[in-house]
């Protein structure tokens, strides 16, 4: 658990602070069938040290999501750390931010090897608007509502069967790469408005748990033979 957090930290800062020439160009992604879409790509420099950071262009308007590519040059191995920010400038629903992602994906397979892919940061949990309700309200389902009771013991197992860990694994199903296992941290619930101010959702208001549940998730990524 810590060697992940440290990795959080360490790519993190790097992202953002640190003395970097940055390159950047778009390209087309054809394959989406999306009129106008691009994926701009960015090279971030520090010391002897290249992350990749894409973010998907429609009709000239760049997206604030952003996912960052960083190798640890030690294991050779890359963690994806996604970037965005919707408890604060929730303008774009669940749904766009995962086909931004598959976008992402489709583009970034041409600069990286994927077979050393190894680590996705989410992040919070309830960063993901649409999603976090909807693996509340199935937590509610299978343990009822058990808000205080919660522990590091069963959540990450029952995340493993999550509509979280459907949707990584059909993301990167092409690529034959899927989860392997979820550590979480900073475990707890939030009050439910706190979600529904901050963030555009599309759930029904009578669908919303009183409360959502919330933590830090790093993903592990295996390769599976197709």
């Amino acid at each position: 658990m810590k060697f992940h957090i440290l990795i959080f930290i360490f790519s993190f800062l790097q992202i953002i602070d640190c003395n970097c020439q940055t390159i950047e160009h778009d390209e087309k992604t054809p394959s989406l069938n999306v009129i106008d879409t691009l994926v701009l790509k960015k090279i971030i420099t520090h010391q002897n040290k290249h992350d990749i950071e894409y973010s998907v262009i429609t009709e000239n308007d760049t997206s604030d999501f952003t996912i960052v590519f960083s190798k640890n040059e030690y294991f050779g191995k890359i963690t994806i750390i996604a970037q965005h920010d919707l408890l604060y400038n929730g303008e774009k629903l669940y749904k766009s931010k995962l086909k931004e992602f598959e976008t992402i994906l489709h583009r970034a397979e041409k600069d990286i090897d994927f077979d050393s892919l190894s680590t996705i940061v989410i992040g919070r949990l309830v960063t993901t608007g649409d999603l976090a309700i909807a693996v509340t309200n199935e937590f509610i389902d299978k343990y009822g509502n058990r808000f205080e009771k919660t522990d590091y013991n069963y959540v990450p197992e029952f995340l493993l069967e999550s509509k979280l860990a459907k949707d990584i694994n059909k993301l990167f199903r092409p690529y034959s790469l899927q989860i392997d296992n979820i550590s979480i941290e900073k475990l707890g619930f939030i009050p439910s408005e706190y979600i529904t101010s901050s963030s555009i959702i599309e759930t029904p208001r009578s669908e919303i748990p009183e409360k959502i549940i919330d933590c830090m998730i790093w993903i592990d990524l295996k390769k599976f033979k197709k």
